[in-house]
């Protein structure tokens, strides 16, 4: 059987086409010699690999035939073939179920032609609490067309054998949104749009408007939207995703909404930034008050995205892992955002008013590799109690040593202080 592993060495070296190699005859006197199709098939695994996968009654031995001989003899198997490395068995009873899917030749329906073969089982694995099964998959591409009942026969036993086209097999990957889904995908694809858009716009209105009810209305939607999308995700699990495993199989059905879920949390960052340098000064004093407050809607979203996500429950470990490090960086970024923003747009409280006087201001770059500066005004009132507020630049090129302000210290809507200033005078 040398001419045929020389084939596949020809093949793996890129030196022949493998459709060249199954035209030549003596490649297919070969096959007919190891019972192509009935007693063993030959195979390419998904990845790299050639195997021979021989029906032995209760499973399945699958040899690699990269460097060896092929296996006629299947009733005197060597037992250095069962022991080799590269070598393992599939128990029937393992096997949940076999898919092959394949192109359909127009001319002969029966040939199934550039099939593959796609076998699913499960592996006891032990661990500290006993045993448990976790879910494997192979897939296996035929090196030559072959008939559907002989192939159908030869994984008789191997739980459910379907024989389908690609459409068919998206589908199982991928069913049919329920009809009230689909009514709603395309709502759910213009909100995936808008929200983001929308939350960057609440930026741009909170540094462009002075009105202070408009501001805080900016605020609060902006600090509000990362969670509508985490609600449209639990609730829509079967459209909407974070990260697809497969995007191009997933054939329209879902939508990817990590950009957006990225952008509208960015956003609500950024809009503490523009808080901290305009709206009020926030003590440092708060932020261990700040980091509790913030502790429970990030645990709450937590534990509704480990119960409810199936995306993270049902996923592949790896891929579920990737998933759940994203939503816990958007999830954390948008908790403690929302509770900085809403601690100032929510607050209805009187505040306390102090007449100051600006007594220094100053533009100084925060960080080696900073291009644009932060601008800050330094008062002081009675007491000599002095103060810095970070500004907007149009109020640091206003602000002169000497003038009188009003500054207004706040409870805060969440119990964290903070001072404002609320006009220049000259």
């Amino acid at each position: 059987m040398g001419a045929l592993t020389e084939k596949i060495r020809q093949y793996f070296a890129n030196q022949q086409k493998w459709s060249e190699i199954a035209e030549d005859d003596e490649y297919a006197a070969q096959l007919k010699a190891i019972g192509y199709g009935e007693k063993s098939l030959l195979v390419m695994q998904d990845g790299g690999g050639f195997y021979q996968i021989i029906d032995c009654g209760g499973g399945y031995l699958f040899v690699s035939v990269n460097d060896r001989q092929f296996i006629t003899d299947f009733d005197n198997i060597p037992d250095e073939v069962f022991a080799a490395k590269r070598n393992f068995v599939i128990d029937k009873s393992d096997i949940t179920s076999t898919d092959i899917v394949a192109d359909f030749d127009p001319k002969r329906q029966s040939v199934i032609a550039y099939a593959e073969i796609k076998l699913h089982w499960n592996v006891h694995v032990g661990g500290k609490k006993g045993y448990k099964k976790q879910k494997r998959t192979i897939t296996l591409i035929p090196t030559d067309d072959i008939e559907e009942e002989p192939l159908r026969r030869f994984f008789e036993g191997a739980g459910r054998v379907r024989v389908m086209t690609d459409e068919e097999y998206d589908d199982v990957l991928f069913p049919k949104l329920p009809p009230q889904e689909a009514k709603v995908k395309k709502r759910l694809l213009t909100a995936v749009v808008v929200i983001p858009i929308a939350a960057v716009l609440c930026i741009s209105g909170a540094a462009r408007f002075h009105n202070e009810a408009l501001r805080r209305l900016l605020v609060t939607v902006s600090a509000l939207l990362p969670f509508v999308l985490f609600a449209l995700y639990l609730a829509f699990p079967r459209v909407l995703v974070i990260r697809r495993e497969d995007r191009e199989a997933s054939d329209g059905r879902t939508i990817d909404m990590d950009l957006s879920l990225c952008i509208t949390t960015l956003a609500a960052g950024g809009m503490c930034l523009y808080g901290g340098c305009g709206f009020y000064n926030w003590p440092l004093e708060n932020a261990g008050r700040w980091a509790l407050i913030a502790l429970v809607p990030f645990g709450v979203l937590l534990v509704l995205l480990l119960t409810r996500s199936p995306q993270i429950r049902n996923s592949r470990w790896k891929n579920s892992l990737y998933t759940l490090a994203l939503c816990v960086i958007y999830a954390g970024i948008s908790c403690g955002s929302a509770v900085y923003l809403l601690n100032y747009s929510l607050d209805v409280s009187v505040p306390r008013t102090y007449q100051a006087a600006i007594t220094d201001k100053w533009a100084e770059h925060e960080g080696e590799y900073r291009a644009i500066p932060s601008y800050y005004v330094e008062t002081a009132r009675e007491h000599d109690v002095y103060e810095r507020f970070q500004v907007f630049y149009k109020r640091y090129q206003a602000a002169q040593k000497g003038d009188a302000v009003t500054v207004e210290e706040h409870r805060g809507a969440l119990w964290m202080p903070y001072d404002t200033i609320k006009q220049t005078e000259r």
